[in-house]
């Protein structure tokens, strides 16, 4: 019964996606970094049908000769490869089927999670493979168990070094410390610090500089202005020389372009935001000109995009890197990303998504804020003062940030949450910063004020702003 159920098993079509064997060689015909990621990731070897590991060699020796890889290269090179059976772009199919695997992938975006899924078929068959030859040799009964097992966990061991890349080097803490200290004199030599902070004096008492690895989240409900505190710190930062990128996936770049004006012009357009309607256009257009002067030189690119997963990330972080360098990205936000992989509910969803920017911050070594909402119990709290639980969704994000900021303004559920804070019955703009993770550092909250027409955040006079007992 065991050798019939053993039979059966092995006569199984091996596991394979040819749809994304087509979609990764598509990527790369479609663009030329795509083929450096692909290289990362694939062999030859890891496509199950032989025209696609003829194609994936043919593409791979035009590339590395630094010739252009399009349908008309592609195919001059294998129609020269020549063989018994004929030349390997009749093997392949001809330029019809080339054609067709450029239409296989819709961008080139997805590469790296086509080829995730090409390697992760491709080790599956080599573990049924090994698994097929330990089977055969034990059924055969020519080498003692122990050999067996000696012999299973070397082969075992030589898979995962495969599927992990290689080894990774395990330097002594020693080491490491040492150096931490010579990155961190260097960077002091050269009169800045390692990471960088927000432009809030009290809040910056308590925050660590964010360095790059980290993951940051900033969450809130709606209202508390989360979007307004993630692009004030990516500005922050920009000013301080770090390169940034601001993905929106709600706000389009024109509307957060004109909160930055808005933000740092003259105080005509502060007060009338909607004066560019009247006889006085021409001047305050002129205002905006001026304002725009601010921006000259900053280091922040941003992306209007709907649709965002984490493999997009890493690519465009990437290509931002080669092209001159990435300190941080910022993500508003996450609740509206897309796993690499769809997922059965909500909560797999975040969790996979929490996973995936903690990659992207490990991965590029950049730090990653990400703007979060927050879950609608809040509201069922008297006062509605958020915790860390009330992240939406899913505990993941707990886990995987390594700093939380909860956003929290009183005045925007009224007179009862104001009496709680302590403040005014007429304090619209009080907002209390709750530093509710960090991970090398301390907890703790400051508090700061909300321009709701410039939809900025200043620092305030104390710890607490305007207390009733404060009043004069």
């Amino acid at each position: 019964m065991l050798t019939y159920q053993a039979d059966q098993l092995l006569d199984r079509v091996p596991p394979q996606n040819n749809e994304a064997e087509q979609a990764a060689l598509g990527a790369m015909l479609l663009e030329r970094e795509a083929i450096l990621r692909a290289e990362e990731l694939l062999d030859p070897e890891d496509f199950y049908r032989d025209a696609h590991r003829c194609i994936y060699r043919g593409v791979l020796a035009l590339y590395r000769r630094n010739e252009p890889v399009d349908l008309v290269t592609l195919s001059a090179w294998l129609g020269d490869q020549a063989d018994g059976d004929g030349t390997l772009l009749q093997r392949v199919g001809g330029m019809l089927y080339l054609t067709t695997l450029m239409q296989a992938a819709p961008t080139a975006a997805g590469i790296a999670h086509y080829a995730g899924i090409v390697r992760e078929k491709a080790m599956q068959r080599r573990v049924i493979t090994l698994a097929d030859q330990l089977l055969r040799d034990a059924y055969l009964g020519r080498k003692e168990a122990s050999a067996l097992l000696r012999e299973g966990e070397a082969r075992l061991f030589a898979l995962s070094e495969q599927s992990d890349g290689g080894l990774v080097a395990m330097p002594e803490v020693y080491d490491i410390a040492g150096d931490a200290i010579r990155s961190r004199r260097e960077a002091d030599a050269q009169g800045f610090n390692v990471g960088f902070k927000t432009d809030l004096r009290t809040l910056n008492q308590l925050l660590t500089p964010i360095k790059p690895g980290e993951m940051v989240v900033v969450a809130g409900r709606p209202g508390m202005g989360k979007s307004a505190f993630a692009m004030q710190l990516a500005v922050a930062a920009a000013r301080e020389g770090q390169r940034g990128i601001f993905f929106s996936l709600e706000m389009d770049a024109d509307s957060l372009a004109m909160r930055l004006l808005v933000a740092h012009g003259s105080d005509s357009w502060k007060s009338d935001t909607h004066c560019y309607r009247t006889a006085h256009a021409d001047e305050v257009y002129g205002e905006l000109e001026a304002s725009l002067e601010m921006l000259r030189g900053v280091p922040l690119k941003v992306v209007d995009t709907p649709a965002l997963c984490g493999n997009d990330l890493l690519h465009l972080g990437r290509r931002a890197k080669h092209d001159g360098g990435l300190d941080f990205i910022v993500v508003d936000y996450l609740q509206l990303m897309d796993p690499n992989e769809r997922q059965r509910d909500v909560y797999e969803r975040i969790r996979a998504v929490s996973r995936e920017l903690k990659l992207v911050a490990k991965t590029l070594k950049v730090a990653v804020i990400a703007v979060s909402q927050l879950s609608r119990q809040v509201e069922n709290r008297t006062p509605p003062r958020p915790q860390m639980s009330d992240l939406r969704e899913s505990g993941q994000l707990e886990q995987d940030a390594d700093k939380i900021l909860l956003l929290y303004r009183p005045g925007y559920y009224g007179e009862r949450a104001l009496q709680a804070a302590d403040l005014a019955q007429d304090d619209q703009t009080s907002t209390e910063l709750i530093l509710a993770k960090q991970r090398n550092g301390p907890t703790g909250q400051s508090w700061a004020r909300f321009d709701a027409e410039t939809t900025w955040f200043g620092d305030t006079s104390g710890t607490v702003p305007t207390q009733r007992n404060q009043r004069s």
